[in-house]
């Protein structure tokens, strides 16, 4: 985890590492740090960003904004001339980052799909725009296509693990401008490849264990709200740990599912379960923490809750008010009502 270069006033560098991150790298240096840049190697014309404190007299600890990534060397420069050098190894951990679901799960979505979700096995890194990493073809007309709207602001968790992907709304939504001059991201009939390089690197510095594809296959637009009327229940048995599923008429979006449907008893206690989504998004089971006790519960549904195309359960995503009034008072959240024996 150290190095030095064979220049007239060698840096000797360790390098510091938290929970697998190369966080910082200490060095001594008697000279004084002004004018003293750090850079990778192959690209020596834009200085590392970072900051440097003097730990103890000609000792300092660089650290760098982002961590260091593995596997690259990095120089310490001063004007232009090299005068310490070292290479970041890996730390104690050896995790490679994977994708671990693309959402939806399904290929054959509705042409006005509203976004897609990537779920990382680890934090990613900021260094990059994410688009930079995904590239998409309309394999009917063979053409590259930007599929996905560019935000200054990407839409990453608080963990930094899962990555929320808009197709551009103001294209979705009939009459806006973006959707008159440009059309639909996708268009019904047509097949798209999406592609996710394996140079996407995680927040440790290491590359993606394998590239990633998804296919889209777009058909027609889904102009109908969800509607928990539609749903089909198996209920499990009282005194059972058996999972309460509920059938979906179709597929829902896969995070605001977990998160949008609760148990309560009949004293209106919530529930603690666990929750499984599969079958395309279209089957959610809830397991109990424990075992279900005989009587009456209430199925509590966010109306947020979304449909591939960005319905919700109170209102359509492109609503035309002439054919989809407005409610004349929207609800936070719908119920349904069962009865265990």
């Amino acid at each position: 985890m150290t190095s030095c270069d064979n220049g007239s006033i060698p840096i000797n560098v360790q390098i510091n590492y938290e929970n697998g991150k190369a966080i910082s790298a200490n060095f001594s240096y008697k000279e004084g740090i002004k004018g003293l840049n750090l850079f990778l190697e192959k690209e020596l014309e834009t200085p590392i960003l970072g900051n440097v404190i003097n730990v103890s007299p000609n000792e300092y600890s660089f650290m760098p904004i982002i961590p260091f990534t593995e596997n690259l060397t990095y120089v310490f420069r001063k004007g232009q001339r090299t005068i310490g050098k070292f290479k970041v190894v890996g730390g104690e951990l050896k995790t490679v980052p994977e994708i671990l679901a693309i959402y939806p799960t399904t290929d054959t979505v509705p042409e006005n799909l509203l976004k897609m979700y990537l779920k990382f096995s680890e934090p990613m890194q900021e260094a990059h725009h994410v688009l930079d990493f995904i590239t998409v073809i309309d394999q009917t007309e063979g053409v590259e296509k930007e599929l996905f709207l560019k935000m200054e602001a990407e839409l990453w968790n608080q963990d930094h693990d899962q990555l929320t992907l808009w197709l551009d709304p103001g294209r979705i939504k009939t009459d806006l401008i973006p959707n008159r001059e440009l059309g639909l991201p996708i268009l019904n009939g047509h097949v798209y490849s999406i592609h996710m390089d394996s140079s996407w690197r995680s927040a440790l510095g290491r590359s993606l264990k394998r590239s990633y594809n998804k296919t889209l296959v777009a058909t027609q637009r889904d102009n109908k709200k969800p509607s928990v009327k539609d749903w089909k229940l198996d209920l499990p048995k009282a005194n059972s740990r058996q999972p309460l599923t509920i059938h979906f008429s179709g597929p829902l979006d896969a995070i605001l599912a977990t998160e949008s449907i609760s148990i309560y008893d009949d004293f209106q206690n919530p529930v603690p379960t666990q929750s499984c989504l599969s079958n395309d998004e279209k089957k959610i089971s809830l397991t109990p923490e424990n075992r279900w006790k005989k009587g009456e519960y209430t199925i509590r549904v966010k109306s947020i809750l979304e449909d591939l195309a960005g319905n919700n359960l109170n209102h359509l995503f492109d609503k035309n008010l002439d054919t989809d009034p407005e409610m004349d008072t929207p609800l936070d959240y719908y119920t349904l009502d069962i009865k265990l024996d």
